[in-house]
């Protein structure tokens, strides 16, 4: 708070005014991932807080190292980004500006790319069947995550006769 007092040295009046200069910075924040770790092909939200200044601009990296505007997604200058489509692990942050304050940058989220994994279970065995008479049934079972289609189980073929069915 600076105070100012004139006196008038004739009369002897004074006048006096205060005012307060209050100095502000940019404070980037906290950004983070609703999800952090997602399939290949899906989006995710990231969330700024904790920042100081009006101004957001969200930055991208593959690296976490060089950093541009980001690319496509939306929200790209609000608090909240939803971003698009990845495919590999991606950086985010935020960059704050408070009025003519120099910008800083927010905390990074880091979002993944979760590998899709297939599981089997169950042990197919050889066995021999002759002609005309029923095999022995066998079963196994395929499933998975983070994938981005469908398992597909195709049975062998021999010499144009099915010797084995998929169930999935």
């Amino acid at each position: 708070t600076y105070t100012v007092t004139v006196t008038d040295p004739t009369t002897s009046c004074t006048s006096t005014q205060t005012t307060t200069v209050t100095v502000g910075n940019s404070v980037g924040g906290t950004a983070t991932a609703s999800s952090a770790s997602i399939s290949s092909g899906a989006t995710t939200t990231i969330s700024l807080s904790g920042n100081t200044g009006s101004t957001i601009q969200w930055q991208q990296s593959s690296d976490n190292s060089s950093w541009s505007n980001v690319t496509g997604g939306s929200g790209a200058t609000t608090a909240t980004y939803t971003t698009p489509a990845l495919t590999s692990t991606t950086y985010y942050r935020a960059q704050v500006q408070n009025g003519s304050c120099t910008a800083a940058n927010s905390s990074v989220a880091t979002v993944s790319i979760t590998a899709p994994t297939i599981t089997t279970s169950g042990t197919l065995s050889t066995f021999t069947a002759c002609s005309g008479s029923n095999s022995s049934e066998q079963s196994f079972t395929v499933s998975g995550s983070n994938l981005s289609a469908n398992i597909t189980v195709t049975p062998n073929i021999v010499t144009g006769k099915q010797i084995g069915r998929a169930h999935v």
